[in-house]
């Protein structure tokens, strides 16, 4: 479900739920009675007094699903805004008994991604959740009866979480840039110091440091790609290169098949001057 589709229909979003939530409702209580969606009243609690109550029965579930998806299409409103609405009716709607929350965020956070970025679109669903008291503070504010519908400060709440997460982004890329820099000053000294590493072999590191620096363990590059940046070498000469540097312990071997090192911890806090490179 990494790709965002375009809602065009109520089935599309069960197809999302199906996905994303169905085979973790385990009580039998909550899987789904309905043609598409619930056909029982649901209702959120707290302090044993109802906070929200979802729409019933299944025919205006689906009603107002429809209506929100032209919504969707047809509104003139700034796209941002747009989305924080949908957000909101989607979750006011609470189509399904269980994972409402997980199906909406989803939702929202495909739209972001595709009129903004990817980052954008994963921090904000880290930021509801960081926040998901107050979350659930301003929907309760905004379900209110004497509210009248008024979702306003719901919408300036939601895009300042969004705010968040982005100024989150900026700070770390800009960490991670000073890093990065600090590490390739770490290659270029070790380079003079070291007579036994080709030119290509610090390349190999350089490339080597910014996977580890950027992704997850489970995602660092191959020898395979390294072979795809025909940069370097063969795969014969990649495999000497990285087995050489593993055996003088800046590099280690995570995995086999396929065949994949990252820096050691030694290494890497010595290329980020958390001391000195011997």
């Amino acid at each position: 479900m990494d790709d965002y589709n375009e809602i065009k229909n109520v089935q599309q979003i069960r197809a999302i739920y199906d996905e994303l939530v169905a085979d973790e409702v385990e009580e039998e209580a909550l899987a789904l009675d309905g043609d598409i969606f619930r056909k029982q009243f649901v209702g959120v609690q707290k302090n044993g007094e109802f906070t929200h109550k979802g729409v019933e029965p299944e025919s205006r579930v689906i009603d107002y699903l429809n209506r929100l998806i032209q919504f969707l299409q047809v509104s003139p409103m700034p796209e941002l805004y747009k989305y924080m609405v949908i957000h909101y009716y989607f979750e006011y709607i609470h189509p399904f008994y269980d994972g409402n929350g997980r199906t909406g965020r989803y939702l929202v956070c495909s739209l972001i991604k595709k009129n903004l970025d990817a980052f954008s679109s994963v921090t904000f669903s880290y930021i509801i959740n960081r926040h998901k008291d107050h979350y659930y503070k301003v929907f309760e504010q905004a379900s209110h009866p004497l509210n009248k519908g008024e979702i306003t400060f719901f919408c300036k709440q939601m895009l300042e979480f969004l705010i968040e997460g982005q100024a989150g982004i900026l700070a770390d890329m800009e960490e991670k840039r000073n890093k990065l820099e600090r590490m390739y000053e770490g290659i270029e000294k070790l380079k003079k110091e070291d007579i036994n590493l080709t030119e290509d072999d610090c390349g190999i590191l350089f490339v080597l440091a910014q996977s580890w620096l950027f992704s997850r363990k489970n995602n660092r590059i191959t020898n395979t790609k390294l072979v795809d940046l025909k940069s370097y070498g063969g795969r014969v000469k990649i495999s000497r290169a990285t087995q050489k540097m593993a055996d003088k312990n800046y590099l280690i071997k995570i995995s086999s098949r396929p065949l994949r090192y990252t820096l050691t911890k030694e290494f890497a806090a010595k290329l980020l001057n958390e001391y000195p490179i011997a």
